[in-house]
């Protein structure tokens, strides 16, 4: 059945997929059920968390920006205080290229201030409140790149934490009855 888009008025129909756990854009073991609308995220649900890591997203940031020889400098840097590299991140405008108040928490940090941290370009003067913060408050509504910077711009732990704090519904309501479950089954 189609509805009217949020956005333009279009009617296009919604279909629900998952996405992950290995997708570049993705953390790495994050297996999310969405339901579209074109690609605009209409529903959310977590089939698996993201793996524990200890990387550093930043450079996933930037490469999601469109600075790819910046994201592979990043990515190859032994220090994340290497004043060259954050000089350089900084004149790219990158900071600007994210939409003011995108993915706020009620901490009151954004991507914005998140990229900042995880880049090295401020210190964190805030400690990351997510306890009340399910993926279902920060995505649905957004569309699929906006979502992709917001999932990005969490460390590992905040990111697991917000997923521990998303609603799942009842098995097949997103799926309209289809059983997806398959496809992750063998993370569980």
């Amino acid at each position: 059945m189609t509805a009217a888009d949020l956005r333009d008025g279009l009617e296009l129909d919604a279909y629900t997929a998952d996405f992950g756990p290995f997708l570049p854009m993705l953390p790495p073991g994050l297996v999310l059920t969405l339901t579209l609308q074109g690609d605009m995220i209409q529903k959310v649900a977590v089939a698996h968390p993201p793996f524990e890591t200890q990387e550093k997203r930043g450079w996933v940031l930037l490469n999601l920006l469109g600075l790819p020889a910046l994201a592979e400098r990043m990515l190859r840097a032994t220090n994340i205080g290497n004043a060259t590299l954050r000089r350089l991140i900084r004149l790219s405008g990158a900071r600007a290229a994210i939409p003011e108040g995108l993915g706020r928490t009620h901490d009151g940090s954004d991507v914005r201030t998140r990229f900042d941290l995880l880049i090295g370009t401020s210190e964190p003067i805030f400690n990351l409140h997510v306890q009340q913060t399910g993926l279902d408050d920060l995505l649905i509504g957004l569309e699929w790149h906006e979502a992709m910077l917001v999932l990005n711009s969490f460390d590992n732990a905040s990111l697991r934490a917000i997923c521990a704090n998303t609603s799942n519904p009842e098995p097949g309501a997103m799926a309209g009855g289809m059983d997806h479950g398959v496809h992750a089954g063998h993370m569980s």
